[in-house]
């Protein structure tokens, strides 16, 4: 399971959303992303349906999910989702941090 609490994009409240990892700011909670994500929406889609939540908390996000193992993130086995998890690694490896267009299907 990852450690969000090092995350700098996100918080949790316990009156809040039931306790869940939100998008600091928002009630959008980070699992929305990861599911969206899964379900094979892009990022642009994720923007477009929670407009609180901004590139900058997406990408913190994902660059803090990356170096955790995919299984980490508590999806079910879904190529899309590792996959794009295993592009956002090589990004950070390669020093480019995350780019949309590394990560994010056209």
């Amino acid at each position: 399971m990852i450690d969000w609490s090092t995350c700098p994009a996100v918080e949790r409240d316990p009156d809040r959303v039931n306790g869940a990892w939100v998008f600091r700011g928002t009630r959008v909670p980070v699992a929305a992303l990861l599911e969206n994500l899964e379900d094979g929406a892009s990022i642009a889609q994720f923007l477009e349906w929670f407009p609180g939540v901004t590139i900058d908390q997406v990408r913190a996000v994902l660059e803090h999910a990356a170096p955790a193992p995919p299984e980490a993130c508590r999806l079910e086995d879904d190529p899309r989702f590792l996959d794009r998890i295993a592009k956002a690694r090589a990004s950070l490896r390669a020093g480019r941090g995350i780019r949309l267009e590394d990560i994010d299907p056209k």
